[in-house]
């Protein structure tokens, strides 16, 4: 490792109006066997007019005194929404001919969900993600993709798997924070709920922030960090998730 730190920063995301915005900040120093907090989870609205930029987000999310600590760090950004569309969602919005029909499964339906998420629903007792196109979700989603399009050209961001690269330093992934509760309401068990900030209210999207933060470490420190298992990527065969994106998550039984 070329880096001292992982920094990872967790972003629940809101829809474009409202304040339910919320993002946390946490590191491992690598070598170590705890996480740091780098600031409270904060909640907040998008700006009038504008984006935010990734510096904007590092101010809500990193106390004044811990930003210097993002020199010689990995900063991976963990984000709850979905950071791509199904492939032919994309195409029938584009005028292209695709194929349509009714689906046995719900979730086989080509025009709402993507391949990570039939990966997630086969793979994890059933769980089923949100569709992007199908659920308000879509709200959530163009907010995100509009960000992560803009950190990326302006401030060298990376999101993987679409252009990973292993040298990056500063990456974008996607997570869901619900896979690894018992409910929507539910408290993660262990070893999240130890890692988790002290009298962090639950159910809440702070929560759900923290959640990101630490899952965006676990990335960043591919298993390296050992009260945390690796983050399952997609299989090499699975071209899709060049276009459309994937859940990292971590291994069926992980907090149950």
């Amino acid at each position: 490792m070329d880096f001292k730190r992982v920094i990872g920063i967790g972003w629940d995301v809101g829809g474009w109006m409202g304040n339910k915005q919320d993002v946390a900040s946490v590191t491992w120093k690598v070598g170590s066997e705890e996480l740091e907090w780098l600031g409270t989870p904060n909640q907040f609205s998008l700006p009038i007019g504008s984006l935010l930029s990734t510096q904007m987000l590092i101010e809500k999310a990193v106390a004044k005194n811990n930003i210097e600590l993002l020199e010689e760090s990995l900063v991976v950004i963990g984000i709850d929404a979905p950071l791509g569309f199904p492939t032919d969602f994309v195409q029938l919005v584009s005028g292209e001919t695709v194929e349509c029909f009714r689906p046995l499964r719900e979730i086989d339906n080509k025009l709402a969900y993507r391949d990570t998420d039939r990966h997630i629903y086969n793979e994890l007792d059933n769980k089923k993600p949100l569709s992007a196109t199908f659920d308000k979700l879509g709200n959530n989603c163009t907010v995100a993709v509009c960000h992560i399009n803009k950190w990326c050209k302006e401030d060298g961001y990376s999101i993987h798997p679409m252009t990973n690269n292993p040298i990056d330093k500063k990456i974008i992934i996607e997570v869901y924070p619900a896979l690894v509760k018992p409910s929507q309401v539910g408290e993660v068990k262990s070893p999240l709920k130890e890692l988790l900030p002290k009298n962090i209210p639950y159910p809440s999207d702070a929560y759900d922030a923290a959640i990101c933060a630490i899952m965006a470490v676990a990335y960043g420190a591919d298993g390296k960090f050992l009260q945390l298992p690796k983050l399952i990527h997609p299989p090499d065969h699975l071209d899709s998730v060049n276009k459309e994106g994937w859940i990292y998550h971590f291994p069926r039984g992980t907090c149950t």
